[in-house]
């Protein structure tokens, strides 16, 4: 959706920002939290539960592909964006 909205270039490079951020920041919304097994519930007992990640990685992912469609389905595709 950002290298839709964005250029393809910006969108990779908000996407890795935010990968970044979540290594340093532990927080549940930061998806990149839930690569790293040292934050799952399982070994950390501060960690996240798998049940928390799965339900939050599919509203995230919901939101994404909802705000994207939206934003596709209004986009103009055929101008050329000259005058």
């Amino acid at each position: 959706m950002l290298s839709f909205i964005l250029r393809p270039g910006f969108g990779f490079l908000a996407v890795m920002v935010y990968l970044v951020v979540s290594i340093y920041y532990f927080s549940p919304f930061l998806i990149g939290d839930y690569s790293m097994l040292l934050r799952n519930g399982l070994i950390c007992p501060e960690g996240l539960s798998s049940i928390e990640m799965i339900i939050i990685c599919a509203g995230v992912s919901c939101t994404t592909l909802l705000a994207g469609n939206i934003y596709f389905n209004r986009a103009d595709l055929i101008a050329s964006g000259r005058d």
